[in-house]
């Protein structure tokens, strides 16, 4: 989604293009989000005016009318995003493009949704089956003091 709208916010500030480049892409060497979600949605807002869309045509994500962390609706006014004027057809694009912007804000959520899933799953606490795995083999007052 990101790749979509990309060109655009290039348009209107090339630094938060690349940066939206470099923690979006998950092809890449580093990790995803390495400058953190909150800090790449807060610059990409930046261009928010540039592109001719408010905050509140993007709004906040949500889930049950819980709105995540991080994640709450921007407040307009003071954007550095740039001097792209609208056009006649600014409405339309200025939709698709929120549309689009939103859809980015999304995969961030995911994003850091899916590495705190990660991280919560390597700290799991292993299975009964796994326990019986590893005492195998333990001599009889190991596996005791290990239950």
């Amino acid at each position: 989604f990101a790749a979509a709208v990309l060109p655009q916010i290039d348009e209107c500030n090339p630094t938060v293009a690349q940066l939206l480049v470099d923690n979006v892409n998950v092809d890449g060497v580093e990790a995803p989000m390495k400058d953190g979600y909150v800090y790449v949605k807060q610059m990409v807002e930046s261009t928010y005016a540039c592109l001719g869309i408010s905050c509140a045509d993007v709004g906040e994500y949500q889930s049950d009318g819980v709105v995540f962390a991080g994640m709450e609706q921007c407040q307009d006014g003071g954007g550095g995003g740039g001097s792209k004027k609208k056009s006649s057809s600014g409405l339309a694009s200025g939709i698709i493009i929120a549309i689009v912007v939103a859809a980015v804000v999304l995969c961030l959520a995911l994003v850091g949704g899916g590495l705190c899933w990660w991280r919560h799953a390597q700290e799991a606490p292993a299975t009964e089956h796994e326990k019986d795995i590893e005492m195998e083999g333990k001599d009889p007052e190991t596996k005791n003091a290990m239950i």
